[in-house]
Parts: C-alpha cells; sequence; structure tokens
C-alpha cells in the first residue's frame, strides 16, 4: 500500500488535470506514473518538460527509447521498463529483439546500441563521475558531445520518474502487462 494518493483526473490539483486528461485522450489510458506525479503539478509539469526536451534532442527516438530503457533497467524501475518496452516496441518502432536485449542486460549485437547502452549505465552507476576512457569509447562509437549531453537529460527524466515510481510503488498498468518486468528476475 502507498502513502501516496494515485489520482483521477477528478481528484487531481487543477494545475495536473490537462496532463491526465491528454494522456487519456492521447493513450487512452492514464499511466499509473501521471497519477502519482499529479499530487505535484510542479513534478508532473517537469516530467512533460523533460520528455519534451528529449524529444527534441541530437538522439533520434530510437536512441532516446533505449536510453530510457538502460536507465530503468539499471535503476530497476518496473514500471519504467515496461512503458519504455511497450513504447519503444509498438511507438518507435525498435526490433523487439533489441528491447528484449536491453531489458535483460545482454549485448543487442549492435555495437553502436550496445555503447548507447553502456555509456548511460555508466552515467547512472557513477553518478556522472563517467570517466574519460567510457565518454571516448562512446565517441568513437559516433556519438558527439551533444549526445553525450543528451543522455544526461534522459538520465534527468529517468531520475525523477523512477525515484518516483519506487517512493509511491507504482504499478504496472494493465495496458502494458505484456511488457511487464521485475527487477528480481534479472
Amino acid at each position: 500500500m502507498s502513502l501516496f494518493e494515485e489520482h483521477t483526473i477528478d481528484s487531481a490539483p487543477e494545475k495536473s488535470k490537462k496532463y491526465l486528461e491528454g494522456a487519456q485522450k492521447t493513450l487512452g489510458f492514464i499511466p499509473n506514473l501521471y497519477k502519482y506525479l499529479a499530487e505535484s503539478p510542479a513534478a508532473l509539469d517537469a516530467y512533460m518538460e523533460l520528455s519534451t526536451i528529449l524529444q527534441n534532442s541530437s538522439l533520434n527516438v530510437e536512441q532516446q527509447q533505449i536510453t530510457l530503457l538502460a536507465i530503468s533497467r539499471e535503476n530497476g524501475c518496473e514500471f519504467c521498463v515496461a512503458a519504455h518496452s511497450m513504447i519503444g516496441t509498438k511507438m518507435a518502432h525498435i526490433d523487439p529483439a533489441v528491447v528484449e536485449a536491453v531489458r535483460n542486460g545482454s549485448s543487442t549485437k549492435d555495437s553502436k546500441i550496445d555503447a548507447l547502452i553502456e555509456f548511460a549505465t555508466q552515467v547512472v552507476k557513477q553518478r556522472g563521475w563517467v570517466d574519460d576512457a567510457t565518454v571516448q569509447k562512446f565517441f568513437d562509437a559516433g556519438y558527439s558531445k551533444q549526445n553525450a549531453l543528451d543522455v544526461v537529460v534522459a538520465v534527468s527524466l529517468k531520475t525523477l520518474s523512477n525515484y518516483t515510481n519506487h517512493m509511491t510503488g507504482t504499478t504496472t498498468n494493465e495496458e502494458m502487462s505484456e511488457f511487464a518486468w521485475s527487477k528480481d528476475r534479472n
């Protein structure tokens, strides 16, 4: 049982309602993360703004979803692993084998994608104190300095959502159940 309220459109603070209504209209359901973030209009607004900023970054849609998935896996966030598995597969049209490899922490068999995953994971593990050799390996795989900083944007976004999910005990929506993941299986 969570100490936090899982808001509905009716129970949410007024400034959060537009996001819940937008999700319901666009997705056909409200992600449980949004229901908890709604408690703080500032937190929900920050999440939405960072999402938009990342969408407009130097990382393409596939790279964004792989990065978000890898970070969520590293942080053990069951909700976000399921969400980005679904988004990656159904909306970004990433090969399901690649999504499954990221979920399992195994090689995708694509050195450039693996370099992105390794870099994003090291940024999380090292709390940003990534050594020059790791950064250079990322650059050698074909990524730029801008890409590196945009990975930090993704880490910022996932820190907000992953930590919220951990604190509130967010469960995976039924609509995402086919992509459910457990941190205990790995």
